[in-house]
């Protein structure tokens, strides 16, 4: 009786969770070598670039490049993203301003995510012949790559990208912000429970841990709704847990979990 009641609390306090997501901005940037390129960017002051929130003081440019000039790929990365294991990642979309061409003369930027230094994915393409801010990508677009939490908070993830000018143009990338959209899977999608698995539910302020069948080492993780970690506790096996978050932290919507190697079970909870 004990167990099913904890499992309808659990079912009781479970609710959908909310796509979320988190914005990077690239600290760095790099030249690497593109097989026909015939121009690289200049890069002043690059570590960091140094953004305001809508733009870089120090952007990568090219000035006057040639007739039909192509460049050499830019490679941004450091984009300090944070998004917690286990979630699934639905969407990227990238914030792309760019400088301008002289009249009747266009530039093409074939965009491509990256990780360790190697394009993954499909390219997007982006053109214009005055300077313009684009947004590529959506909250459901992977451009067909293979993302995990761990490969875009990587260091190395981050873009590729290099210019085609048609005509005389001013090759330069004034503007990357990289949004990754977000969710935490339910139990039910991916991990079936099992008879011995943990139960939360949470109540008057605290979560509280059905472990006593649980042989496993497993961890409570608290985390904010940007994904930022917030509490890492580790269990003990076969004891039941209670944590009192309502004095700890403020108001508002968290996201609580436990995992193990074998299996994660969270929920959204709601402080006030």
């Amino acid at each position: 009786m004990k167990t099913f009641l904890l499992t309808l609390c659990t079912i009781a306090y479970l609710q959908s969770y909310s796509q979320m997501s988190v914005i990077g901005i690239p600290d760095s940037v790099a030249n690497v070598s593109h097989p026909t390129s015939n121009g690289a960017y200049t890069i002043t002051n690059s570590n960091p670039l140094n953004h305001n929130g809508t733009a870089f003081t120090n952007p990568p440019i090219t000035v006057n490049c040639v007739n039909n000039c192509k460049s050499d790929y830019l490679y941004f990365y450091d984009l300090d993203l944070n998004i917690p294991p286990n979630f699934i990642i639905t969407g990227v979309e990238v914030i792309h301003g760019r400088g301008a061409c002289n009249q009747g003369s266009w530039n093409i930027d074939s965009i491509h995510l990256a990780y360790n230094g190697a394009i993954i994915g499909t390219a997007k393409r982006d053109s214009a012949s005055v300077s313009e801010k684009d947004t590529l990508g959506s909250s459901s677009d992977v451009w067909n790559a293979m993302l995990t939490p761990g490969i875009v908070n990587s260091n190395s993830f981050g873009l590729f990208i290099n210019s085609t000018g048609t005509g005389i143009c001013t090759f330069m990338q004034s503007d990357i912000r990289v949004k990754v959209y977000y969710n935490y899977p339910l139990d039910s999608k991916n991990n079936p429970v099992q008879s011995n698995s943990p139960i939360i539910w949470y109540s008057k302020g605290s979560v509280h841990i059905e472990n006593s069948k649980n042989k496993e080492k497993a961890h409570f993780r608290l985390y904010d709704i940007t994904g930022k970690l917030l509490m890492d506790k580790a269990l003990v096996p076969t004891e039941n847990e209670t944590i009192f978050l309502k004095s700890l932290f403020t108001e508002g919507i968290y996201i609580v979990s436990v995992v193990s190697n074998t299996f994660v079970h969270s929920q959204k909870i709601i402080i006030e």
